[in-house]
């Protein structure tokens, strides 16, 4: 069984053959590692108005890289086309070398390609653990079978319950998502985003709304994911931005105006450019 965040190497079974028609897989350059994701020229126009501009974009297997730039540069509407909650207007999207530009936003996170929101999208009527079962059991196609008498499915519930542990909330299992505070529920929509075995993980704003004095434990839960799981953040708190990636991407206008490391994007003068006056949450470090 393929372990979260990892794609098939060596030893899966060879492609099928490309048939009339099909998309092309991603160009590779010989003894390059596939990307665990990829965009190729992805843009998206609103009635004349372009939000997304040609963007190129790569996330390497267990990569840490985070996605910056000033309100109204493009990040959410660029992550709502790697996730297919938007249709590109041209452009391709690779997952793992896969082309799957055309696949729907419930296909491609069946594929692997898992994101979470900015606002919060939990079920506050029910419990913790309830919610992150719904997930384990969607990705087990179990989900029409969820609400049995829950010792049936045992399975699901331990891996749901390990789940939890892995991020620091099995004490709160049993307990309604309305009554954890805010920012241990967006510990819990990382959760979430696990029970679907996630390849790449969009995190968008994890701690949009998040108390400062909760954010340092959300950073850490973010921090301890698997290491082969590739991550992509868009955020505004630069103190997290800069401990958590090993890469950054900065877009201007639905373009990328910069990539590099954080020391490269920190002493960039471009880029100290746009975020002046941007107040607290443009501030680079």
């Amino acid at each position: 069984m393929t372990t979260p965040g990892a794609f098939p190497t060596a030893g899966a079974p060879a492609p099928a053959p490309q048939t009339a028609g099909a998309p092309a897989p991603a160009p590779q350059t010989v003894g390059a590692p596939v990307p665990a994701l990829q965009t190729r020229g992805l843009r998206k126009e609103f009635r004349g108005l372009l939000a997304v501009d040609g963007v190129d974009f790569s996330l390497r297997p267990g990569a840490r890289h985070a996605l910056i730039g000033p309100n109204g540069a493009g990040k959410t509407t660029l992550v709502n086309l790697i996730s297919g909650h938007l249709r590109a207007s041209a452009g391709e999207l690779f997952l793992g070398g896969q082309n799957i530009t055309r696949r729907p936003e419930h296909r491609r996170t069946r594929l692997g390609l898992v994101r979470t929101f900015q606002i919060n999208q939990l079920f506050r009527h029910l419990t913790v653990l309830e919610n992150v079962l719904m997930a384990v059991s969607e990705h087990a196609g179990a989900s029409r079978n969820l609400w049995r008498p829950m010792g049936r499915n045992e399975a699901l519930v331990d891996e749901a319950l390990a789940i939890l542990a892995s991020v620091g909330l099995q004490d709160d299992a049993l307990r309604r998502v309305g009554e954890l505070p805010y920012g241990r529920q967006r510990v819990l929509e990382i959760a979430v985003a696990l029970g679907l075995r996630p390849h790449v993980l969009l995190l968008d704003e994890p701690t949009a709304g998040v108390p400062s004095g909760e954010s340092g434990a959300l950073l850490e839960v973010v921090l301890s994911l698997a290491s082969d799981m590739a991550i992509l953040i868009i955020e505004h708190d630069m103190e997290m931005v800069f401990r958590f990636a090993e890469r950054i991407t900065v877009m201007l206008n639905g373009r990328i105006l910069r990539e590099g490391t954080p020391p490269e994007i920190a002493a960039d003068e471009t880029v100290r450019a746009v975020y002046l006056g941007e107040g607290d949450h443009g501030r680079l470090l």
